[in-house]
């Protein structure tokens, strides 16, 4: 029997339970691991809530995203092996393989193996984000060196990720941020530019300053984390051939289908399933990222830790480092385990998406970054704007043509829960 984490019933966190349940061998193609530390994510919020893009199967788990130690391998399973350190990235349902538990049953598909030196943290924050720009800027379309590329709400997990990988493939980000305390931390993350939302709320004005600081001819890259009626601003900052890529709905609104007259480009919505899901991508991801890492361009941001000791009290600021950490493997250190969840025999029921969400629910909150995720799409149509096709163009979904329009193929923290099991 081991301490898993489930929910009987829609709902805020309150309505999460720790039971001791089985844990059923692995069958062919799955693996059984060890958890020792797990990913939070918006979608999980959504997911529980029931708001998410498929619907909670009650009794349901949560999770998607782990790290820990193989413990048993199903019996056609031959890339692992008993005692091998993992991360498990998003590529499944959380009906079907829930993570929020002492040991959990996974797709062995979904499985990297941890980097020599990678603490389980670090390996349970890292893949999400870098995964999700590498198929947005690898696999979807290519950035150039000298591209423009536009980052919003660019102080969340994938934003900050995002600052790095495209400054390694020589592009020129632009970094939004809603808040102006955030600017100095941007900058020193990799931006270029930095402009303030709130600062940029007049029609055309966001559109404008996206022109100057590209220097009057548009962005050829947008990869966009909030969604709704912004979108057809960004659409009318973009070059001729631009791609506005879609992959979040922070903004909560409908994101509509821009009118009205401008360059012709290509808006579509994004996932990092399609990465993930895709095995041939996800290796592709895999080495990309391995190369970051080695090379020091990618530093995996850590921001802080709250550990179990914590008041509820205390909740979770969505300001960034003031720089990235100079070894990426040594962004972050081990929660006490002699605090208060010891003490309780089980872990304190924690949740972390966005400021608001921690405080208005009065949680305690462990976060080890700054990280809004926001890789949950909204259900929007693929919509191509000129004659632009994507690389992997493989979801059935709607598309729709406007124009002629050539396509221009233009690849990184996390927030992490401990799994601080005390018995």
């Amino acid at each position: 029997m081991v301490r898993t984490i489930r929910f009987h019933e829609l709902g805020g966190p309150e309505v999460l339970r720790f039971e001791d349940l089985p844990v059923r061998p692995p069958g062919p193609g799955e693996v059984r691991i060890r958890v020792d530390a797990i990913g939070l994510n918006r979608s999980e919020v959504n997911f529980r809530r029931g708001h998410y893009l498929e619907q909670p199967v009650l009794p349901a788990g949560l999770g998607t995203e782990a790290a820990g130690v193989v413990l048993e391998v199903g019996p056609d399973v031959t890339r692992w092996s008993p005692g091998d350190e993992v991360s498990v990235v998003p590529a499944f349902s959380q009906n079907d393989y829930p993570v929020y538990a002492e040991q959990a049953v996974v797709p062995a598909a979904a499985l990297v193996a941890r980097p020599p030196g990678m603490d389980a943290v670090t390996g349970a924050a890292i893949w999400m984000p870098y995964v999700t720009v590498y198929g947005m800027v690898a696999e979807v379309v290519r950035v150039r060196p000298g591209d423009h590329v536009v980052i919003t709400a660019a102080s969340n997990s994938i934003g900050m990720a995002a600052l790095q990988v495209v400054r390694q493939l020589g592009a020129v980000p632009i970094a939004t941020t809603a808040q102006s305390a955030q600017r100095d931390a941007l900058l020193a993350a990799g931006a270029a530019d930095v402009l303030v939302t709130a600062e940029l709320t007049a029609p055309g004005a966001l559109a404008g300053a996206i022109r100057t600081a590209t220097g009057g001819r548009g962005a050829e890259l947008v990869l966009d984390a909030v969604g709704g009626p912004l979108v057809e601003e960004l659409v009318r900052a973009c070059a001729p051939g631009a791609t506005v890529i879609v992959h979040g709905g922070l903004s909560g609104e409908p994101t509509p289908l821009p009118g009205g007259r401008y360059a012709p480009v290509w808006l579509r919505r994004y996932t990092v399933f399609e990465v993930t899901g895709d095995p041939a991508a996800l290796r592709r991801a895999e080495h990309f990222v391995r190369a970051g890492l080695a090379t020091g361009a990618f530093a995996p941001i850590i921001d802080r830790v709250f550990d179990s000791t914590m008041s509820p009290r205390h909740t979770a600021t969505s300001t960034p480092p003031t720089a990235p950490p100079a070894n990426p493997y040594s962004a972050s250190t081990r929660p006490d385990l002699g605090g208060r969840c010891v003490r309780q025999r089980r872990p304190p029921v924690t949740e972390l998406h966005r400021r608001q969400v921690c405080s208005a629910e009065n949680l305690p909150v462990v976060q080890l970054g700054n990280n809004k995720p926001a890789n949950h799409a909204q259900n929007l149509p693929t919509v191509q704007l000129g004659n632009n096709r994507p690389a992997n163009h493989a979801q059935n979904l709607p598309t729709v043509q406007l124009g002629n329009n050539r396509s221009r193929q233009v690849g990184t923290k996390r927030t992490i829960w401990w799994s601080c099991w005390g018995r």
